[in-house]
């Protein structure tokens, strides 16, 4: 029977969400969380007759039979802690191995690819990708070359952040570039240096070819850090609006959250588009029909399927820690 699978974990409320709106919308759709493979859950391909199927918690899934499927998110895989070192490697690349025949098959719609999840964690690609739209790029450095930081902290106010993601933007002081801290620091691992836009931030998520965008009213400089941000609808330019369809469709995504910083003087300066973002607080903020959009996108697929031949199949599945950086 046609389905649609959601990637998450049992603890991930967005992956919950979207999965309870399309049950009672009527729409089948199972839970696959990647810290049940392959202990309980499996993943198979066999050629006799070709074909490719999931068990998820006992259930047996085609993968002929699934129309779509939403990535919110991967945990690690859950390996027997007996397993020796060697033991421990093969079986992760075995385990990464079989995900990925399931991620890249071809006839499931995906929201995202696995090829869009990946590329968004080489940031300086995305960067370039946006600035050749036409999108303002503050001015960036991302490296490991501690005079490179120094002269672009010489010409503006920065913040620093990591290369990966999963870590907030902070403000980068004289501390972090006197005192040899840099050189000390750059030896673990390089950073994000970017030129400081005094302003206020928005957020537009596009969902297949509709998009809705709000203010994030913060008194930090990261939003997420402010318990107290106000979000508020607002209605972005035409111009922007169709970079943001642009900029989707060019680095192979059929849903994101931009984020921009809007500058005091009205321009808005691209900072990054996220494959996977959270919704929920912003859709009961503003009323915005995020989940109903998704639910549409992943029915009836609207929008285009993405992929790309730039696949590190050798890619973390899994955050690195915090930066060193502080």
């Amino acid at each position: 029977m046609t389905c649609s699978i959601i990637l998450g974990s049992e603890r991930d409320y967005h992956a919950h969400h979207l999965a309870n709106y399309c049950k009672k919308r009527g729409w089948l759709v199972h839970l696959f969380d990647a810290a049940a493979f392959p202990h309980r859950d499996q993943i198979s391909w066999s050629t006799a007759p070709q074909q490719g199927w999931l068990n998820i918690n006992g259930k047996h899934v085609g993968f002929e039979d699934i129309h779509s499927a939403f990535w919110s998110s991967l945990e690690p895989h859950a390996l027997a802690p007996s397993l020796q070192p060697q033991q421990q490697g093969i079986a992760l690349a075995d385990c990464s191995a079989m995900l990925k025949t399931w991620f890249q098959w071809d006839g499931i719609f995906w929201v995202n690819s696995y090829a869009a999840i990946h590329a968004h964690r080489v940031k300086p690609r995305q960067m370039a990708v946006a600035q050749a739209l036409g999108a303002l790029i503050p001015k960036t450095y991302t490296g490991n070359q501690p005079a490179a930081i120094v002269s672009l902290a010489r010409q503006f106010p920065c913040i620093f952040k990591p290369v990966f993601g999963g870590d907030h933007a902070a403000p980068l002081t004289p501390h972090h570039v006197n005192n040899g801290h840099l050189e000390r620091v750059l030896r673990y691992a390089p950073v994000t240096v970017q030129q400081y836009i005094p302003g206020t931030n928005v957020r537009t998520y596009v969902v297949g070819q509709r998009h809705f965008s709000a203010e994030i009213r913060a008194t930090t400089i990261d939003y997420r850090q402010d318990p107290d941000a106000r979000i508020v609808p607002v209605t972005l330019p035409d111009k922007m609006a169709r970079l943001a369809l642009s900029l989707a469709d060019s680095l192979g995504m059929v849903w994101g959250g931009i984020d921009w910083r809007l500058s005091d003087d009205g321009d808005y300066y691209f900072l990054e588009i996220n494959p996977s973002p959270m919704f929920i607080g912003f859709e009961r903020q503003t009323g915005f029909p995020i989940t109903e959009a998704l639910f549409d996108l992943l029915t009836n697929v609207t929008g285009s399927c993405h992929s790309s031949p730039e696949i590190n199949h050798s890619a973390q599945l899994t955050p690195p820690p915090r930066h060193p950086i502080p």
